[in-house]
């Protein structure tokens, strides 16, 4: 068995941003594709941030939002000059959906909105077979559009 930490990091954004917590991954071989690498990797964030943060499903939901920002909630939010994360205030959230969830965050993959760096080189595509070693550094960068631009 494999043990491969997923780190997270967002490049620009506010500080007091709620964040996804880095995970650990236990997998059963060294080759994974970069698909299921998001997929293993958002269900562990799931079950992290409900089990170990105490979080309940509102908030862990609003977490996974801000980090998995969809393209089309970022071009919408572009053509009025400015995106912004969904609000901490928002009243009535959905149940989290697992299968939601990854699709999104799979999405957002293929939309560049993050990307995944593997030892220090960039992820390009979710077919890509990933060699990983008990070494391996794996960090999901979400990247934060600039203002204006």
């Amino acid at each position: 068995m494999l043990s491969v930490e997923i780190r997270h990091r967002v490049i620009g954004g506010r500080s007091n941003e709620a964040q996804l917590p880095d995970v650990v991954l236990e997998l059963l071989n060294e080759e994974i594709t970069t698909a299921e690498l998001i997929q293993r990797g958002v269900e562990e964030q799931i079950r992290d941030l409900i089990l170990h943060h105490k979080l309940d499903v509102e908030q862990a939901r609003q977490t996974f939002d801000r980090h998995y920002l969809t393209d089309a909630q970022v071009r919408q939010q572009a053509q009025t000059g400015a995106i912004r994360y969904p609000s901490n205030k928002i009243a009535e959230l959905p149940e989290l959906d697992l299968a939601a969830e990854v699709a999104k965050a799979i999405s957002a993959f293929e939309n560049q909105t993050y990307m995944i760096v593997l030892d220090r080189r960039q992820v390009e595509r979710l077919d890509e077979v990933l060699k990983l070693e008990p070494t391996s550094k794996i960090t999901f960068l979400r990247l934060t559009p600039l203002r204006g631009g």
